[in-house]
C-alpha cells in the first residue's frame, strides 16, 4: 500500500518506514525550486548530509535524487512548452538548465526527440 505525495512521487507505507515532518519540506522545496535546487543545496538548508538526503529522497519516492529531478524538470519543460509564451533560452532557464544545448540535451533523452518535434507530434496527436 502505498501514499500519494502531491501526485507525483508514491510513498512506501511500510512498518520500517518512519515519516518525519522535514521529509515532506525537503520534497515540497525541491518541488518549489526545481529549477535551481542541488544535492549539496538540500543539504545544507536541510542539515543533513548529501547522502542521508539522497537516501531520504529515495526511501520516500522510489527514485534516485537525480532521476526526481531530471523527471520534475522535464515535466515543468513539458507544461512550458505547451503553453508557448517562452523563448528556448528562458525555457531552459525556467526547466534548471543553463544553456539552451543541456536542456535540448536531456529533453531529447528524455522524451525521444528535440521540444519542437514533441509539440509537434503532440499536436497531431490531439487531432486524432
Amino acid at each position: 500500500m502505498t501514499l500519494s505525495y502531491e501526485g507525483t512521487a508514491r510513498l512506501p507505507k511500510t512498518a520500517d518506514f518512519t515519516w518525519k515532518h522535514e521529509y515532506s519540506a525537503i520534497l515540497s522545496y525541491i518541488q518549489t525550486h526545481i529549477s535551481t535546487v542541488s544535492l549539496s543545496e538540500l543539504a545544507r538548508r536541510f542539515h543533513y548530509s548529501e547522502k542521508q538526503i539522497s537516501r531520504i529522497v529515495r526511501t520516500c519516492t522510489g527514485e534516485a535524487i537525480s532521476d526526481l529531478l531530471t523527471r520534475l524538470r522535464m515535466e515543468r519543460a513539458r507544461g512550458l512548452l505547451r503553453q508557448g509564451e517562452l523563448s528556448m533560452d528562458e525555457l531552459a532557464l525556467a526547466s534548471g538548465y543553463s544553456t539552451v544545448n543541456s536542456f535540448y540535451r536531456a529533453f531529447k533523452a528524455y522524451y525521444g526527440c528535440p521540444p519542437k518535434a514533441y509539440i509537434h507530434q503532440e499536436g497531431r496527436l490531439r487531432k486524432l
